[in-house]
């Protein structure tokens, strides 16, 4: 997740042994820069470098979510040969029906995928429709990145 957060722009930094004033009593300390939502690593090309999150489901679906809040350009999500059987449809189908343009790019339901902002609409609050039994992480990433979303999508009863 480190590393696809750092592609979106997202200064993640760990503090130094040393920097006790600093650290946590667990005794590991980093310090998160956000960006505002303003993430960088879009593109307006199809075939653009992928954010690869190699067999972590949680990441891959959380940063999935966040993805769709931003209103510009192409983004590729991806993972090693295991994360590319692991389903993920049931989240891209609630993205979808709120509007995000999303493509699988080889099997139906699993990764890799296209984010295509161009063509579809950012996340917006108001009704999506998930079953929450298939997996907690495809509600969580929704409700971490709806309060970030437009203030409608059409529906009244946001």
């Amino acid at each position: 997740m480190r590393g696809a957060l750092g592609r979106l722009g997202v200064d993640i930094t760990e503090l130094a042994p040393d920097d006790d004033a600093k650290r946590s009593d667990s005794g590991a300390s980093i310090v998160v820069q956000g960006t505002g939502g303003e993430f960088e690593g879009w593109s307006d090309a199809r075939d653009s470098e992928p954010l690869f999150f190699n067999n972590s489901g949680t990441a891959s679906r959380f940063v999935t979510t966040m993805c769709t809040i931003v209103p510009r350009g192409v983004i590729r999500l991806t993972g090693n040969a295991r994360m590319q059987q692991r389903p993920i449809g049931d989240l891209v189908d609630a993205l979808r029906s709120n509007g995000c343009h999303i493509e699988y790019e080889r099997n139906e339901g699993s990764m890799p995928i296209l984010l295509d902002m161009t063509r579809g609409k950012p996340l917006s609050m108001g009704t999506i429709q998930l079953d929450g039994g298939v997996s907690s992480q495809y509600v969580s990433s929704i409700l971490m990145s709806a309060p970030y979303g437009n203030s409608s999508n059409g529906d009244d009863d946001a």
